[in-house]
């Protein structure tokens, strides 16, 4: 009777010292589920931040808040670009110019011409081609010499004129010329060089501007003879744009003879002539 108690004695007191069966057993399914709604808020709280954020401005700052400074501007403050006032290219109108303003957005479109009404183009003249009409006039006047001065005297009263043009002197010299006798005397080089003085002696004179110029043509030196005995020529044309949107043409002429003495004159239009007409500005 005493053993049977001990024994239950016994394993009460194991039951007594058995852990619960739930003891020290970590309740995932609880902490996790907590985890996740504490990211589920976290989450919100940005979503909410970046809801609540403005709208990007042009401004140099990122008001969306999406890490991107003025992403949803066109230009930057102060740029330049050229433009034209047409969804397309209008062939020879001069293109304007755009400024990129403070609000880092582009501008008028300032400076443009459009064809005149009825027109496809504004200045068939300045095609990949363009004519020179004036020059190719005073070439076919004076092509060889049988009217240009063969004296050093008559540089200085030639005066070379077609039935619609004339030139007029841009300056004569005698004693230190592209031909005289220590250059060389005539040569085709001296000719050229004597035109190239010619052509700045004339955008000078008629107030035309480097920046205007659009096409140029020259002839070849024209020579009858050379060196200490000889006399030659060069005709050149400048095609230019006017602030209005239209194109002129002026034409020069360098002439140099040593023959009975050393002699050169430059010449260049009086005036010049409109080979297009303008187009227009838009309103």
């Amino acid at each position: 009777m005493k053993s049977i108690c001990l024994s239950t004695l016994f394993l009460c007191a194991a039951c007594a010292s058995e852990p619960p069966p739930d003891a020290g057993v970590r309740d995932v399914t609880t902490q996790d589920a907590s985890s996740e709604a504490g990211a589920d808020a976290s989450s919100s709280s940005r979503d909410v931040a970046l809801d609540a954020a403005p709208a990007e401005r042009c401004n140099g700052l990122d008001d969306d808040l999406d890490g991107t400074i003025d992403e949803d501007c066109p230009c930057t403050s102060r740029a330049m670009q050229s433009c034209f006032p047409a969804l397309t290219f209008i062939n020879n109108c001069p293109r304007g110019t755009q400024l990129c303003g403070a609000d880092q957005r582009w501008g008028a479109c300032d400076g443009a011409i459009l064809p005149r009404p009825g027109r496809a183009e504004c200045c068939p003249a300045l095609g990949p081609n363009p004519p020179h009409p004036v020059f190719d006039d005073f070439v076919s006047t004076y092509r060889g010499f049988a009217m240009m001065p063969t004296t050093a005297a008559q540089v200085g009263t030639f005066m070379p004129r077609t039935m619609m043009h004339r030139l007029v002197f841009g300056r004569v010299v005698v004693g230190n010329e592209f031909v005289d006798r220590t250059r060389g005397g005539v040569s085709a080089a001296n000719i050229l060089a004597g035109l190239a003085a010619a052509k700045m002696g004339a955008m000078t004179n008629l107030s035309i501007s480097m920046a205007s110029v659009r096409n140029t043509r020259e002839t070849m030196a024209i020579l009858d003879g050379s060196g200490n005995n000889g006399r030659g020529y060069a005709f050149g044309s400048i095609l230019y744009r006017t602030a209005e949107g239209g194109v002129r043409e002026a034409v020069y002429l360098y002439f140099g003879l040593n023959r009975d003495g050393d002699a050169e004159g430059f010449y260049h239009s009086e005036v010049t002539v409109e080979a297009c007409e303008p187009g227009s500005i838009p309103g």
